[in-house]
């Protein structure tokens, strides 16, 4: 998995503002509460190809990116040029993997279909607040 994201990918990250974290103990156990964690698989201009939200195991992500690296590189080679026609191809993209494996990623499918090519920064709040569930402050 390692070797795959290094191949595709440039990982950054961004801190939500007020983001709610907290832990405390219950006995000798650690409990963490919110600082959930959302994944977005962009192009260099930050616009959303398709995203995680909250944590996964290893095969659920490297199934994830690899959806990412292959539509990317089918829509961009089909729609040349036209941001509208790529972003319309991606929409149609998430919307057919979203009815094809119901199970897998569903919510994101169907939430970056209604948004075509999206930037993380308008969509990073509605992904941690409306599918994440975790409040996030001004």
């Amino acid at each position: 998995m390692g070797l795959y994201v290094g191949r595709h990918f440039v990982s950054t990250w961004h801190r939500m503002p007020s983001l709610q974290f907290r832990s405390y103990r219950v006995g000798s156990t650690v409990v963490r509460e919110g600082g959930n964690v959302a994944v977005y698989f962009c192009t260099p201009q930050f616009e959303v190809i398709h995203a995680v939200a909250g944590p996964v195991d290893a095969a659920t992500f490297l199934r994830e990116a690899r959806w990412a690296v292959e539509t990317w590189n089918r829509i961009s080679a089909q729609e040349r040029g036209s941001r509208e026609r790529i972003a319309r191809a991606l929409r149609e993209a998430h919307l057919a993997a979203s009815v094809a494996a119901p199970q897998h990623g569903t919510s994101m499918h169907g939430f970056l279909a209604q948004r075509g090519l999206p930037t993380v920064n308008t969509i990073a709040r509605d992904v941690f607040q409306g599918l994440l569930g975790e409040p996030v402050g001004a």
